[in-house]
């Protein structure tokens, strides 16, 4: 079996998809092709930066290997124009993506993370085509979303088998090809740094992924107000005007890290925190940092959405500015028997165990 794997660009920042297939990558042959896109680029100064960045992806690494993974993927940068509504630069776009892959060897799985990989089908050589879908597309910033909707259903139509990364988007999807395949922890990597000296009492906050549209401002700037004594620590690329209203003395703002050093900065904060707005996206999530934070010995605030509340008696959520406020000021202690249960719970949520889940319905079209 080997994967032709349409998904965001290779550690660009870490994804539920290559979690998975840097597993996958230890049995099979992984040919992993970089983001197409979700709408077409603007002449943004950020668009123009993107755009760059993947012309000189495309001359100068046309297929790289990393050494981070057990056996190296091939790595796949399409040189193609993001949703193309023209005829014939779609044909344009499939020929120059055909040149670039491989000859199939093996029984053919074509991944597809992305609602833009449809319009590729047809040249991939595919014995069965997998739709995984973590994110509610119309609803997810920084997308066409009419147009994103309509290559969904289309992809919805010709894939073999559904994974949705929560029930709400796998109610999406047709039941008899759906199956819910929640987000996963690396366990090894998380591993619990010590427990605070004071670990009733919360004097570091923190939070790390990108500063978008989905985090709730307002909310962060109150709570710093109102907690001077804290400081908060926000780790990530700023996204979105808001971000830049973070100018608070006890607001810290740190550049993007690699995934594996998020588990450095965890360890110096007593609290880790989610606060988000409360939006179509944000109801539809199932944020990978969940499971990161029950993984460390840490206390968590999370504002209120349903993934959160698959977890509640293990986290405080949050609805209002006052329950934030008494969660920080007042938080229930930290113990290591409830950190070893945090644990347990999720030696079954691993990354390992949700790959086993993968293969356990593909190994159906094998028989």
């Amino acid at each position: 079996m080997e994967f032709l794997v349409f998904g965001e660009d290779w550690q660009r920042h870490p994804s539920s998809t290559q979690h998975l297939f840097a597993l996958f990558n230890q049995q099979h042959p992984v040919y992993w092709i970089n983001s197409i896109g979700l709408r077409q680029p603007s002449l943004s100064s950020q668009d123009i930066i993107r755009v760059v960045e993947k012309i000189k992806a495309f001359k100068s690494l046309p297929v790289t290997k990393h050494k981070q993974l057990a056996q190296p993927t091939k790595t796949i940068t399409p040189l193609v124009w993001p949703l193309p509504q023209n005829k014939l630069i779609k044909k344009i776009n499939q020929q120059l993506l055909k040149h670039q892959l491989p000859i199939k060897q093996e029984f053919r799985v074509i991944w597809c993370s992305l609602p833009s990989a449809v319009d590729y089908l047809d040249i991939c050589d595919g014995d069965i085509v997998v739709y995984y879908c973590g994110d509610d597309f119309s609803a997810l910033a920084g997308v066409d979303h009419r147009k994103v909707e309509i290559l969904e259903q289309q992809l919805v139509h010709r894939a073999d088998v559904i994974f949705a990364a929560s029930p709400s988007l796998q109610q999406k999807f047709p039941s008899e090809k759906t199956h819910l395949l929640p987000h996963g922890v690396d366990l090894d990597l998380f591993k619990p740094p010590a427990l605070p000296t004071d670990a009733d009492q919360i004097k570091t906050v923190g939070f790390y992924g990108s500063l978008n549209t989905w985090l709730d401002y307002d909310l962060i700037i109150k709570l710093a107000q109102q907690c001077p004594e804290i400081t908060f620590h926000l780790v990530g690329k700023k996204e979105c005007p808001a971000s830049h209203t973070l100018i608070q003395q006890n607001i810290q703002l740190h550049p993007p890290c690699s995934h594996s050093e998020l588990i450095t900065h965890l360890a110096h904060w007593d609290c880790a925190i989610m606060p988000f707005v409360n939006n179509r996206q944000i109801q539809h999530c199932n944020p990978l940092k969940l499971r990161e934070y029950l993984a460390s010995a840490r206390h968590i605030i999370c504002s209120d959405f349903p993934a959160a509340q698959q977890y509640s008696s293990h986290i405080t959520i949050a609805s209002t500015p006052q329950q934030w406020l008494k969660a920080l000021t007042s938080p229930s202690p930290i113990t290591e028997q409830k950190i070893t249960i945090r644990r347990k719970i999720l030696s079954t949520e691993s990354w390992l165990a949700r790959q086993q889940q993968v293969t356990e319905q593909l190994q159906r079209f094998l028989v």
